[in-house]
């Protein structure tokens, strides 16, 4: 048996090259810091939908692969209507509009969708075995990028003329507008539903209405900066995977261009105070 003085003695020998064993060994790395989180990604507005539109329709035009990656992304879409007064034609498909009731008193606000799943403005022959609806909707004066109506021109005031000498001056009206033609639509909005997907809040192309009731004896006020639908849901896609397809008539008309979306709210809003009149959503 080792004796106790011996056993000391082997450890103070053995002392000097354990300490130097451990000043041989290396310091441990320093640890990597994490990585930053990702950049939340905000929801689509109008113009950055009317940008993503024209860059495919430019894409499209030029015959190159479109490579933007839309689907699944959030948008939230205001689109301004009323603008110019109420609609002869309250009940055009893709459109909203504004009428009084028959009786002056009431006003009527319709957004009545297009059917694009029986004739679609864009390549449209998969639709029917993949969609149970594509409700079209028009973004229109897409070369505004304005969430609201743009306010009215400055009035024109009547110039006068220079009198004879025998003659008192007399206003000159101004000159009768002439109003050009409207442009062709070519922005839109398919808002479609699977067909293996739940029936539950389809609308099957049934307008939206809302009803601005007189208050007393006085009629409902037209808002002076008009109304807006808002729409909002995720971005979806085509059947062949594509959030966006074009169309041209040649090669000197601009492209026809339609993202496919699905939608969690649609609304009418008031033009001047923002305030939400009426909404409609799935299932609800």
């Amino acid at each position: 048996m080792i004796s106790t003085r011996y056993a000391t003695l082997l450890l103070l020998l053995a002392a000097p090259g354990l300490a130097q064993c451990d000043r041989d060994r290396p310091e441990p790395a320093p640890e990597a810091p994490a990585p930053p989180p990702p950049p939340a990604t905000t929801a689509l507005n109008r113009a950055e939908m009317i940008a993503a539109l024209a860059r495919a329709a430019s894409t499209y035009a030029s015959g190159e692969a479109p490579d933007e990656m839309l689907a699944g992304r959030r948008f939230v879409v205001r689109l301004p209507f009323g603008c110019q007064g109420a609609s002869e034609t309250p009940d055009r498909p893709g459109f909203a509009s504004w009428s009084r009731s028959t009786d002056g008193q009431n006003i009527e606000l319709r957004m009545t969708p297009a059917d694009w799943l029986a004739s679609p403005p864009v390549e449209g022959s998969d639709l029917a075995e993949a969609w149970a609806n594509a409700d079209g909707v028009w973004i229109t004066r897409p070369w505004l990028s304005l969430d609201t109506c743009p306010p009215p021109p400055p009035a024109i005031e009547p110039q006068p003329l220079a009198p004879h000498d025998d003659e008192e001056a007399t206003p000159l009206a101004p000159p009768p507008l002439l109003m050009p033609p409207s442009s062709p639509q070519t922005a839109g909005l398919a808002l479609y539903s699977p067909i293996e997907g739940s029936r539950v809040g389809r609308r099957d192309g049934q307008p939206y209405v809302h009803l601005i009731r007189a208050e007393g004896d006085q009629p409902a006020q037209p808002s002076p900066r008009g109304w807006r639908v808002l729409i909002e849901g995720r971005i979806g896609a085509f059947p062949d995977g594509r959030s966006v397809r074009c169309r041209a008539d040649g090669r000197d008309a601009r492209p026809v261009c339609v993202a496919a979306v699905q939608v969690d709210k649609l609304a009418f809003e008031d033009g001047s105070t923002g305030r939400q009149l009426a909404e409609w959503r799935p299932g609800g």
